[in-house]
């Protein structure tokens, strides 16, 4: 075996198989999101993903001005501009997971969301 070989093995050994879920919420008004696919290494992971907690998909070319939503225990953070802005998210309990298949890729990712505005 060439050592390009064995180093192949090697990544594939340490790689970890991360979940798809789908995230919904019971209960969703105007402006908020009630559902989500992200890739995540446990339920756990993914029901602590919040739909905008990577890098905003309405901001072209990352201008997005980087914020990260994290949850504080008793609700979203997410401040822009100096603001905290409203969340749009259900706290992590309130969140439904579900498995739906197995992702070959080892960092957790947000697939697509669901935004209700009105």
């Amino acid at each position: 075996m060439s050592s390009e070989e064995a180093s192949l093995t090697d990544k594939q050994i340490v790689q970890k198989t991360f979940g798809i879920y789908v995230l919904s919420i019971p209960y969703a008004g105007y402006d908020t999101f009630d559902s989500a696919v992200v890739i995540a290494e446990s339920e756990e992971a993914a029901r602590m993903i919040h739909p905008l907690s990577f890098r905003n998909p309405w901001y072209p070319n990352d201008s997005d001005p980087v914020g990260e939503h994290k949850w504080d225990g008793t609700k979203w953070i997410y401040e822009w501009n100096g603001n905290e802005e409203n969340c749009m998210w259900a706290s992590p309990e309130k969140v439904l997971v579900k498995r739906i298949g197995t992702a070959n890729i080892d960092v957790p990712m947000i697939v697509c969301v669901s935004f209700n505005a009105g």
